[in-house]
């Protein structure tokens, strides 16, 4: 392989190389390079926009005009934007983390409390696309779409992000504080997995759409009353695992409870508006998901609640 080198080697700037390398396709030699670690383009970010081979190049007996070489500055012109939206996306994440960063490992009781107000703030970032998903298969209102998809990517970055954050701290606290923090990796678990519910409800809100295809305003009310119910577990869930109040767990026991009887119930009324020609028969596995997940939803919400006295959340 021939390298050529562009760069003035002794005028040039530090960190900055230009080479040609005649006979090496572009796609594979960038692809290569970002495997490496090493960031790499064919083309100038001044001339991004421009179908033609660097001038400057030209000007010094280096550029090809070939048509792989015209094909390797649409790749860089591509590749180039999708990195530069990659960072953007690690960025705007990274912004989603308000309390934890690696200094605190210096001071794991501190680090201990600050986690536990990140893990709140991914619970109401969850609580938050809860919303939005059930007010979109119920309403199909689109009107937050794009906002879902950015809090459910932002939830599965904190949960990774969080994970290995206690995963070091986990080596560095106090025995007592290490049941806590061990508590609290099932806690953001419990909290990503309503997120994924969350998003499941936008799901099948485009499938029903695409369908043509809406619950009836009976099937709505039901819904919605049993999502108030989980509505309130949230708060209460969020209480408990704030304050460690230990004799809210009875409360949120019982809104389980009822989360539980409503299930059968509404699966139950909605069948019989079936059997009475009142609702369409495409709609069950729609009703009965969404059904499900609500009650699924408010079992994570009581494993965040019982957190405070089982590692696991288990209620038993």
């Amino acid at each position: 392989m021939i390298l050529n080198l562009n760069s003035d080697t002794e005028k040039g700037l530090a960190g900055i190389l230009n080479l040609t390398i005649p006979g090496v396709n572009g796609d594979s030699l960038l692809i290569t390079l970002d495997m490496k670690g090493i960031a790499a383009s064919t083309g100038s970010a001044c001339a991004m926009s421009l179908e033609e081979p660097s001038h400057v190049l030209k000007a010094i007996g280096r550029s090809h005009t070939g048509k792989d070489t015209l094909e390797a500055y649409k790749l860089a012109r591509t590749y180039d934007l999708l990195t530069s939206q990659k960072d953007k996306d690690l960025e705007k994440h990274k912004s989603a983390l308000k309390y934890i960063d690696a200094h605190l490992l210096n001071t794991p009781t501190i680090a201990v409390m600050q986690v536990k107000k990140e893990i709140e703030s991914m619970m109401q970032l969850s609580q938050t696309n809860f919303a939005h998903g059930i007010n979109r298969i119920l309403h199909a209102d689109d009107r937050n779409d794009e906002t879902m998809k950015e809090i459910e990517e932002t939830i599965d970055f904190m949960n990774n992000q969080i994970s290995e954050f206690l995963i070091q701290l986990t080596h560095k606290v106090s025995m007592e504080d290490e049941k806590i923090v061990g508590s609290y990796f099932h806690v953001i678990n419990d909290i990503e997995r309503i997120g994924d519910h969350a998003y499941n409800f936008y799901e099948l809100s485009l499938k029903m759409v695409e369908n043509e295809l809406a619950f009836s305003a009976d099937a709505v009310n039901e819904l919605g009353e049993m999502y108030n119910v989980v509505m309130k577990m949230f708060d209460l869930s969020f209480e408990i695992f704030n304050d460690g109040d230990k004799t809210k767990l009875e409360q949120l026991h019982e809104l389980e409870d009822i989360t539980d009887k409503m299930k059968t119930t509404l699966n139950n009324k909605h069948f019989e508006r079936i059997t009475k020609n009142q609702c369409k028969n495409e709609l069950s596995p729609f009703y009965s998901s969404l059904v499900s997940e609500l009650e699924r939803v408010a079992d994570h919400l009581v494993n965040v609640g019982y957190s405070i006295v089982n590692p696991t959340g288990d209620t038993e």
